[in-house]
């Protein structure tokens, strides 16, 4: 086993800490934040981490073989960078890095040096993306004709990146797990309120055949959803992560023939009821964890490949290149 840092404390970075306190393979946790009050309050909290002052000493430490940089995003690619360097593993929050050429040099340095770059992209480990995955794999969706996902919230405003860049790496772990689409058309419109830039935004897509795609995303809303809704030719779903007891419901349907309802001059969806299926537990964020810790002592290769994560950025930075 080995031991691995956390560098930055603030809220994922705590999350992380609990996380990797819990799961198995990890000999010690370190952690490091510039703050001298966030390291006070966290040798409180977390009595079995051992807390340090320069950040330089984790990285020269031979038993540390691993690090989960929680710093804020556009520290990320320097510091991910010395690290794999140093032949340190290291999974990275999201947004891993802001350029997509970015996330290349990343994935080709990792690779030079023989260590594990992970994107902190909880979302692959959630339930009912695994069962989703596996649903459309043995064709229950049909072909695939729309998405749409809305993610609100009255969230933290985070001063150096906008909505897409937090939110946004979340729907993309998603669509490209689940319909892994040949984008040729994305357009991405944001508000930018006197609190900050880019508090909400939504982004429009088309795939190569003709499915659609759509995001909205917020940090500037009433109410928190978090909800996706899939629609196929042979089925449609609908996954409230919210839902405390059925977060996620399969219609079963196709579009009937004319008249099947009355008053229709055109096609009717015929429902079948809707099936309630039964998801894995856990907590997305420690399977992740526990990912990384079996990655990093050599029992599992990584779940997502540097492919994705280059697939995730090129995705971002083309939305954003498009905001209007």
């Amino acid at each position: 086993m080995a031991d691995v840092a956390v560098l930055g404390a603030g809220y994922w970075g705590q999350q992380h800490i609990r996380t990797l306190l819990e799961v198995r393979g990890f000999d010690r946790v370190h952690c490091f934040d510039p703050r001298a009050e966030i390291r006070e309050a966290l040798a409180r909290r977390f009595a079995g981490v051992k807390v340090h002052e320069r950040p330089d000493d984790l990285l020269a430490d031979p038993g540390i073989r691993a690090a989960v940089i929680a710093t804020p995003p556009r520290s990320h690619y320097a510091l991910a960078r010395q690290w794999i360097r140093g032949g340190k593993h290291v999974l990275v929050e999201k947004p891993v890095v802001l350029r997509a050429k970015e996330a290349e040099e990343l994935a080709l340095l990792a690779a030079r040096r023989s260590v594990a770059l992970l994107p902190g992209h909880t979302l692959h480990f959630h339930g009912a993306v695994e069962y989703l995955k596996d649903f459309i794999a043995r064709g229950e969706l049909g072909d695939p004709l729309w998405l749409a996902s809305e993610r609100l919230g009255p969230g933290r405003f985070w001063p150096d990146v906008g909505v897409l860049w937090d939110l946004g790496p979340h729907e993309a772990t998603v669509l490209f797990d689940l319909l892994d689409p040949k984008i040729e058309t994305c357009h991405a419109v944001e508000s930018r309120e006197p609190a900050g830039g880019g508090t909400s935004c939504c982004v429009t897509m088309a795939a190569a055949g003709g499915t659609g795609m759509f995001w909205h995303l917020s940090w500037h809303s009433p109410v928190k959803v978090r909800r996706t809704t899939l629609v196929g030719s042979r089925s449609m779903v609908l996954w409230d992560d919210l839902d405390p007891l059925w977060p996620l419901r399969v219609y079963r349907g196709e579009l009937a023939a004319a008249g099947r309802l009355r008053g229709a001059t055109g096609p009717a969806l015929d429902l079948a009821g809707a099936v309630l299926p039964a998801l894995s537990l856990g907590e997305p964020l420690r399977k992740e964890c526990q990912h990384f810790a079996d990655v990093v002592n050599g029992l599992v290769p990584p779940a997502l490949d540097t492919r994705h994560l280059v697939k995730v950025t090129a995705l971002l930075e083309r939305a954003a290149a498009s905001v209007t």
